[in-house]
């Protein structure tokens, strides 16, 4: 129930930002993270953990976890042109029990920057 909230209230306060793919909502998906698409993910989440803001790149990689040897497991880079596309401009935003309504304010005006 808290992170289909944090959810719900990261999807109110992205909806206008036009340069933010929001995730597809579907009926009880629990978001373990809110994952949406922004340009150059990466300096948002550098600018934020600057300031002691949780941003993360869980998912920057086609698999997981980021450092596995994709020969080892029989991928061919490029192989996946949309996925290796849309990890690139994945930015994962928390939605674990700690997080408040004042966090999620705070977290939404990085993604936005």
């Amino acid at each position: 129930r808290h992170r289909r909230n944090c959810a719900a209230r990261y999807s109110a306060a992205l909806k206008t930002a036009p340069s933010v793919g929001l995730p597809v909502s579907e009926p009880g998906h629990a978001y373990l993270r809110y994952t949406v698409c922004v340009d150059n993910p990466a300096r948002r989440i550098a600018h934020a953990r600057r300031d002691g803001v949780e941003l993360g790149d869980w998912y920057a990689s086609v698999l997981a976890p980021s450092r596995v040897d994709y020969k080892a497991m029989g991928y061919t880079p490029g192989s996946c042109p949309n996925a290796e596309r849309l990890a690139a401009l994945s930015l994962n935003l928390p939605t674990h029990i700690g997080i408040t309504p004042g966090m999620i304010e705070q977290i939404v005006s990085y993604v936005r920057a």
